[in-house]
């Protein structure tokens, strides 16, 4: 795909809310209902009360209880219903959502009184503001297409932020580097919002000596962490992991015990996402776990669905094998310096080198293989950034590999569902600053 491909799918996406009128609502009101003949990748809802290992790990990583992170994983699935719902009958007044973790609902931006009333009666809680998701989007198209000139390597990213309504730059704390280029930005959009962080975002492929059972080596390059895997329409084997980790297409691939697993066959590895496959060798076994690497039995993927700003996650990647945070942004743009990368969800579930590729899930519901992380396990304030999964199975023109088991297990919705009208970006910013106040020095509050 081009670039000007990516955002002629981003603008799409943002006005199907618009277009897509009963067609949609007919679809979205089947999709949660439940299919009546339910397939692999799109099980019959339930109640998410989470699985005891992932409960574990919320308790670690979130500090709750275990009825917290019951009632969580409860009040999360029931702000994903929702979301789409009240997406479309916003219209061109939507302006993003987010799970508010406080009041255990979902939050939405409007920017119509009607819209807030209709957010109000779906049972979200509306908060009224200026500017469009597509408004703010359009700004955040000026930065990728080089309005502002070519971003420094200190200035780690950008996205929008459904709760300030605004867009927000990231820069490396106490680099001065940035500050042409964010002058240039605030020329463009007076209102953008400056957030400091510590430490840049790196692709994570291995280095060392490392163990894992989810770990896989390209060729002889640095290992990564599957992903999850999927089959083709005529059965074929595959599983997803990172594209800066496939990127030598043809390349044989190996598993953690150093026998062939299958070749490298696609790679996606620039604006349009981070993201790649594997072909297998027919005699592996494909299967449908997640490793939590000895924290009970392992996650049983039951389906895929779309990740919520302020969702619990937990990943999985053999460096640092099974660890849980918060969705604190999506659709985001990455800063590599040798290249950008857009359309990535943030969280602050920390990561290391070779957890490349690995696993995101939310319950037993597949969102993301990781891409990228900063700060590391040991840090106040880690960053990791992965790419939505549906977005891999629809490029690949595959299917997940799910468990019948949990088809009607204890994950958030999942399943191969339609392509959403729009994306619900955001950050975590102070709610206290002023969007127009310039930089959050000295704090990194989306963390």
């Amino acid at each position: 795909m081009t670039h000007s491909h990516a955002k002629r799918t981003r603008v799409k996406r943002a006005l199907v809310a618009v277009a897509a009128g009963v067609a949609l609502s007919a679809t979205l009101t089947t999709y949660f209902a439940g299919a009546s003949t339910p397939s692999k990748t799109r099980p019959a809802a339930s109640p998410p009360a989470g699985s005891p290992q992932m409960l574990a790990a919320m308790q670690r990583d979130l500090g709750l209880t275990t009825s917290e992170a019951q009632a969580r994983l409860v009040q999360e699935a029931d702000a994903l219903r929702k979301v789409r719902t009240v997406r479309q009958a916003s219209g061109a007044s939507w302006a993003g959502a987010w799970f508010d973790a406080k009041k255990g609902q979902l939050a939405v931006a409007v920017t119509s009184p009607a819209a807030a009333r209709r957010a109000k009666a779906a049972g979200a809680v509306p908060t009224m503001v200026s500017r469009s998701q597509v408004e703010l989007r359009s700004f955040v198209d000026q930065l990728e297409s080089g309005a502002a000139g070519a971003p420094p390597a200190a200035v780690t990213g950008w996205g929008v932020d459904p709760r300030t309504n605004s867009v927000v730059i990231t820069v490396e704390r106490g680099q001065s580097d940035a500050d042409p280029f964010l002058t240039r930005a605030r020329a463009l959009d007076p209102s953008v919002r400056v957030v400091e962080r510590s430490g840049v975002q790196r692709q994570q492929e291995g280095e060392g000596e490392v163990r894992g059972g989810d770990k896989w080596t390209p060729g002889e390059e640095f290992p990564c962490s599957i992903g999850f895997a999927a089959t083709g329409a005529d059965g074929s084997k595959h599983f997803l992991t990172a594209g800066h980790c496939t990127d030598d297409t043809g390349q044989d691939a190996f598993a953690a015990d150093g026998s062939k697993i299958g070749v490298v066959n696609g790679s996606v590895n620039g604006i349009d996402g981070d993201f790649g496959k594997v072909d297998v060798n027919a005699d592996f076994r494909l299967k449908s776990t997640v490793n939590t690497y000895g924290q009970g039995a392992n996650v049983t993927v039951s389906g895929v669905g779309e990740a919520l700003v302020g969702q619990s996650v937990c990943r999985s990647g053999f460096a640092t094998e099974f660890r849980c945070g918060t969705v604190t942004a999506v659709d985001q743009t990455v800063n590599f310096i040798s290249k950008m990368v857009a359309g990535l969800t943030e969280t602050n579930a920390c990561s290391a080198p070779g957890d490349s590729g690995g696993s995101y899930v939310s319950g037993t519901t597949a969102v993301g293989t990781h891409v990228s992380g900063a700060g590391g396990c040991g840090s106040a304030d880690p960053v990791t950034s992965f790419q939505p999964v549906q977005e891999e199975l629809d490029f690949f023109g595959l299917t997940l590999v799910t468990g019948e088991e949990n088809a009607s297990g204890t994950g958030n919705p999942g399943g191969n569902i339609p392509t959403d009208p729009g994306t619900d970006p955001g950050t975590d910013p102070d709610p206290g600053t002023d969007p127009g106040s310039g930089t959050d020095a000295g704090t990194d509050p989306a963390f």
